[in-house]
Parts: structure tokens; sequence; C-alpha cells
């Protein structure tokens, strides 16, 4: 972007890509990838430069065009997270972002000639829904709160506990950081997941998605769990989202320290939910007669699903 000045700049710059050809592969990428921003700043009269933060979009919301709107602005806020420390939100910055032309026929000629069928992953036992095997979709998991934790040092009121989990090649999420034993997240976060053999084997072999919580008020001089301020982990297994589109993973799970055993104490519980986003709203979904949910509620005064109201909330949003 153009350089400016002050906490409050205003770029107001135009970035534009080079012309490619829409094959198979950059659909492929465009439904994997993401484009990348970084937060930069130059001391006066210098070329010298450091990076304050980092932030990315996922390219996939560039696939969600239909016919009613074949080539969609995307807009919003991006969070800068600091480069020291990815908990930490320091900067933000309003964008849009558009292809020159629609993207949808080539779409909808990958996603014919994709015909999704029931596969079981090489080397895996677990059977992936005919829907979701291999096809690029959306997993949303939400972090509710976590309650009874038990301090390792000092008084339960003085524990600043934040949640983090990672899926093998994404970068790890972190929630906020909050306080006292009993806390609120809302935490709410969004991974492109590609569902093929080997994440089937993953699903499979790794005994569910790791969640971690510390303390961030640890110390966190050293390697050992107690120095690092490791409050709690606890694995949730996933096979059941390959049993469905709209399979739905929620409860309160007992929070363990030390290897994750039936019989181990007890740290504290964490309220988690994790489900499939709408398949309508997934890249590459196939964009048929009654894709679009515009037309979703136009045969009768039949309420919205739930999937359809957050198709429709978020293209309302897209729209402001």
């Amino acid at each position: 972007s153009e350089e400016a000045c002050g906490l409050y700049p205003s770029y107001d710059s135009l970035v534009s890509f080079s012309p490619f050809e829409v094959d198979d592969s950059v659909i492929e990428h465009f439904a994997r990838g993401a484009v990348r921003f970084e937060l930069q700043a130059f001391v006066a009269h210098t070329s010298s430069s450091y990076t304050l933060g980092r932030t990315s979009i996922p390219l996939a919301v560039m696939l969600d065009c239909t016919p009613e709107d074949p080539n969609p602005m995307v807009a919003g806020t991006l969070f800068f997270a600091s480069a020291s420390d990815e908990r930490l939100q320091i900067a933000s910055v309003q964008y849009k972002a558009r292809l020159r032309a629609s993207i949808l026929p080539a779409v909808r000629s990958y996603a014919s000639r994709r015909a999704p069928i029931a596969a079981i992953a090489p080397g895996a036992g677990a059977r992936a829904h005919a829907s979701l095997m291999n096809t690029v979709n959306v997993l949303l998991v939400r972090v509710g709160s976590v309650s009874g934790l038990v301090s390792m040092r000092g008084a339960p009121e003085e524990l600043r506990p934040y949640v983090s989990w990672e899926f093998p090649g994404h970068r790890e999420h972190f929630s906020k950081t909050a306080a006292g034993p009993n806390c609120q997240f809302e935490d709410n976060s969004r991974t492109v997941l590609r569902v093929d053999a080997d994440f089937c084997r993953w699903v499979e072999s790794s005994g569910g998605l790791q969640f971690l919580v510390f303390d961030a008020a640890a110390s966190q001089v050293g390697a050992t769990e107690d120095q690092l301020g490791l409050l709690g982990e606890v694995r949730v297994p996933l096979l059941q989202l390959l049993a469905s589109p709209h399979a739905h993973i929620s409860g309160n799970f007992a929070l363990r320290r030390g290897p994750i055993v039936q019989d181990a104490p007890c740290v504290g519980t964490i309220e988690i939910s994790i489900r499939w986003q709408d398949a309508s709203s997934v890249v590459l979904a196939d964009a048929g007669p009654s894709a679009s949910v515009l037309n979703a509620d136009h045969r009768g005064a039949a309420l919205l699903t739930e999937e359809q109201y957050q198709i429709t909330w978020h293209r309302i949003q897209r729209r402001l």
C-alpha cells in the first residue's frame, strides 16, 4: 500500500494482481489459500522497517458466487495480531476485495466434474459422507466458557485463562484472555478444511481436536507444564463429523492435566461446539437451481433453517 503517518493512517490504496487463467489448480488454491497482510512501521528518514502485526483473508470467500450474485464484493474489517504475541490485537484495517470478472462458470464446471462419492480413506477406517469426501468445507468451532478451573499457584481469582487449538497445516488459534476460574469466551472460529484421505486418517488416529487452557498470568519461564501455565486440556473426538454434513458436536468436556486418561483428576470443564458450515455457503458448492438462499423460501411460508439464516445474514453484512 501507500505509506501513511500517525495512529489513524488513511491509505485508500488499490492493489491489483496480474491477469491469470482460472483453471482447476487456481480454484483449488482459492479454496485453501489466503491473502496475507503485514503491518510495517518505518523509522523516519530511513529504509528500515519493522513488522508490527499480521493478518489474512481466506481466498475461499471469493468462491461464494451464485447466479444472483456472480461476482460478489467481499468487504469487512481485518484485525492485526501482534508479531510478538498473536493473542494481542494491535490494529484494524477496512478492506474490499473483488475479482475483475466472474468465475462462476469455472466454479460450476469444476463442481460438476467432481461428483462427490462415498469413500473410505486408505489406511483409515473412517467413512466420510458422500457430500463431504474430497470437498472443501468450513468447520465452525465455538468455545463458550470454562468453569471450575484449578489454580496451581495463588488464588483462583488471579487466573487469566485463554484457550488454544490447532488443525494440522493451519495456524494455531488463540481465544481472548479472560479472568478467574469461571469465565465466558464466546470465541467463534472458521477453518477451511479439505476432507480427503489425509484428513480422515488424522480424525481417526489423532484422538480428537486438542484444546489447551493456559494461564496468561504464569511466568512462562521454562518448558514444564507448570512453567508454561497449562491449566488443563481435552481432546474432542471428531469422527461424528464425517458421518454427515449436518453433524454437530456440542457439550461440556472435562479438562485434565498430564496424560489424558479417564481416571485423571478433573481440573475444570470447557463448553465446546463444533459443526460444519452449511454446504450452500461453502466454497465449491454445487451451483444448481436451488443453490441460492435467495430462492430458499419462495415456495411457501416455511421458516428459514438455521443454515439458510446464517448464509443470508452473512450476505446482508457483506452488502452493508
